[in-house]
């Protein structure tokens, strides 16, 4: 799989030099994105596209629309629109739209290529890499999909100036959570508030680099990927519960929380660097609302993680820093009691 982040006229130059290369320019090329996307990112891109064959397929936007009823309406539209297997998909949007809109290409009659072009901050530092696609099912994240690299990633960071102040900071949780697993550089820029345009440059750029090191080495998720599961056990659950009202970085932002308290009293994890942790989550969110009188169906969401094994709720944990351990089967006792504490932080 290719990437390149660039910004500005270097984007569409790059992206046009790609298009090129590789002859796509020349196939009758798809464009999958949402609403705000279609308003706000893609008149950027459409000069690139001149004098190109292409049609535009516009989804609804938000967590609650990755679904297979839309995957169908897309399926249905590149079919009207006589898509075929020498057609070209170039999903743009966020995490929802690359999930989503690589899952639909990579299945349509078998699969048409496809590349992604992430706008939000989510999207260019997790969705957009790893090859991860599908869609949630019956209130369950991500429980329809299938492993699939894009023939290219394109990132332009000049889309995340048009991002609202929560939708970034939804994106900065999955830069945290690189920095916790590993990458220093990025907790020391993300504990800066507020950040700059040349530390976020990095922090995407730190963050790709981590996350293409991992899936790399473990694509299909048997092994060492899991560990970029962290805070997510909790996260989908909450987020799944709460949908739409909570976003996906504020729910995985709280579930980091939860798995660094697990960490302290399972593993000894020190507690002043948990407590650093968390303080730097919660400089970037700090007002996320979850009931204690939900606790118990946040738990049972949990119960049908994809990620479980013989009905044991898995969590991905730290046993020092900068070490993560997997396959940890933590007990809905110790889950309710870390839940709980996380409220109360909040």
């Amino acid at each position: 799989m290719d990437y390149f982040v660039a910004d500005g006229l270097s984007f569409n130059h790059e992206l046009r030099k790609y298009l090129v290369a590789n002859e796509y320019i020349s196939r009758h090329i798809f464009i999958l994105t949402d609403e705000n996307v279609y308003k706000f990112c893609l008149p950027a891109i459409l000069p690139v596209l001149e004098n190109a064959k292409y049609d535009v397929i516009v989804c609804e936007e938000g967590e609650e629309n990755k679904t297979l009823e839309t995957c169908c309406k897309i399926w249905q539209r590149l079919s009207d629109l006589n898509c075929d297997r020498h057609s070209f998909v170039i999903v743009v949007g966020g995490g929802v739209m690359c999930d989503m809109g690589s899952f639909a290409a990579g299945t349509f009659m078998r699969g048409i290529d496809h590349m992604l072009i992430p706008t939000t901050l989510l999207a260019q530092i997790d969705a957009a890499f790893g090859g991860k696609s599908g869609v949630n099912f019956h209130n369950v994240k991500n429980q329809i999909g299938l492993f699939l690299k894009p023939k290219s990633v394109a990132v332009n960071t000049d889309f995340l100036k048009t991002l609202p102040e929560r939708q970034f900071n939804s994106g900065l949780a999955e830069a945290v959570k690189c920095g916790i697993l590993g990458v220093d550089g990025i907790l020391n820029e993300t504990g800066k508030k507020p950040l700059v345009y040349t530390d976020i440059l990095k922090i995407v750029d730190d963050a790709i680099r981590f996350k293409i090191s991992v899936t790399n080495e473990d694509f299909t998720e048997n092994n060492k990927r899991k560990i970029l599961n962290f805070g997510h056990t909790v996260g989908h659950a909450v987020e799944t519960y709460y949908m739409p009202q909570l976003l996906h970085g504020e729910a995985v932002a709280f579930g980091m929380i939860c798995a660094i308290l697990l960490s302290v009293k399972m593993f000894s994890l020190d507690k002043d660097y948990a407590d650093k942790l968390i303080s730097l989550i919660r400089l970037h969110f700090d007002t996320i609302i979850i009931q204690l009188s939900d606790i118990e169906n946040i738990i049972e969401i949990m119960r049908h993680d994809k990620k479980n094994d013989n009905g044991e709720i898995k969590f991905v944990l730290l046993d020092d820093i900068h070490s993560p351990v997997y396959d940890i089967t933590v007990s809905a006792e110790n889950i309710r009691e870390a839940i709980n504490d996380a409220i109360e932080l909040f």
